[in-house]
């Protein structure tokens, strides 16, 4: 999350990273663009409007691939994740997670697959899947403990617990 989400209206920020967008495009400047692009998916999310991000961040997936960053643009689908899960598609959630976390797994990204896990174990809590949750959580602490990240291990330690 940026700051400017923190303190602008979700339409604010459309309007200000159009405009960002517009210049980056003139710059020829990709990852300024693709920057922009998911910002914009998260403020249209935010909104409420998912076609507009998911139009957003297809964009942002494509120029990823094609720049040979397809391993940075896993995040890009935890976004969408998120923006679903947060309009109550927990189905439609777990899909995008676990595309994330395929991805996460063959570039070796182990922060994302965390926190992929993580999102996948929310997903099945919400879901009433108790059992999946566990397993996921499980899965998360264990990487967590394995790159030493207090925070994530406290957080997913206490998620943990509220499901045992």
């Amino acid at each position: 999350m940026a700051i400017l989400d923190l303190r602008q209206h979700p339409r604010d920020s459309i309007e200000w990273n159009e405009t960002g967008l517009r210049a980056a495009r003139l710059m020829k400047d990709r990852d300024a663009e693709g920057t922009h692009l998911g910002n914009l998916g998260r403020a249209y999310a935010n909104l409420g409007e998912l076609a507009r991000p998911s139009s957003s961040m297809s964009r942002l997936w494509q120029y990823q691939t094609k720049l040979g960053k397809k391993g940075e643009g896993a995040w890009l689908l935890c976004n969408m994740g998120l923006a679903y899960a947060s309009l109550g598609e927990t189905h439609k959630a777990i899909e995008y997670y676990e595309q994330a976390l395929a991805i996460y797994r063959e570039f070796g990204g182990r922060e994302g697959e965390e926190a992929s896990l993580g999102s996948l174990g929310n997903a099945y809590a919400d879901l009433g899947e108790n059992l999946m949750a566990i397993d996921h959580h499980d899965r998360a602490l264990s990487i967590a403990r394995e790159s030493e990240t207090k925070e994530m291990n406290a957080r997913i330690y206490a998620i943990w617990l509220g499901l045992r």
